[in-house]
């Protein structure tokens, strides 16, 4: 996923499915056709008779938007990284995994003090 920012907030594009779409979700980027027709434009708000269009259109996957109060927590992105880099070997891959590691580290620590902070 990518942080983008976006009409005063920010928000991860996510690449799904269009089995996976829901109504309610934002296109994030263009989607066209196979003859480059757009069939709907960014930030248009998906609904089922749209889904609908799209799978019968044969578009298979589709960007959309993720606010990111819906994103992953620091948690489960440490969780999420574990999961990706076992297996690997590559000590330049293992040293990415470290500097990502650190970084959620320090997003947790502060997602906690926030958190510690609006209870008094």
């Amino acid at each position: 996923m990518t942080n983008c920012g976006h009409r005063g907030g920010a928000f991860f594009v996510k690449f799904m499915q269009v089995s996976e779409l829901q109504a309610g979700q934002k296109i994030a980027k263009p989607v066209a056709n196979k003859n480059g027709a757009v069939l709907c434009p960014a930030g248009f708000e998906l609904t089922e008779a749209a889904i609908s269009r799209l799978s019968h259109a044969g578009v298979g996957m589709v960007f959309i938007e993720e606010e990111t109060d819906k994103a992953l927590s620091p948690q489960e992105r440490l969780a999420a990284l574990e999961e990706r880099f076992s297996g690997i070997a590559d000590p330049f891959l293992l040293q990415l995994k470290l500097v990502i590691q650190e970084y959620f580290t320090e997003l947790s620590a502060s997602s906690s003090g926030r958190d510690a902070g609006q209870g008094e």
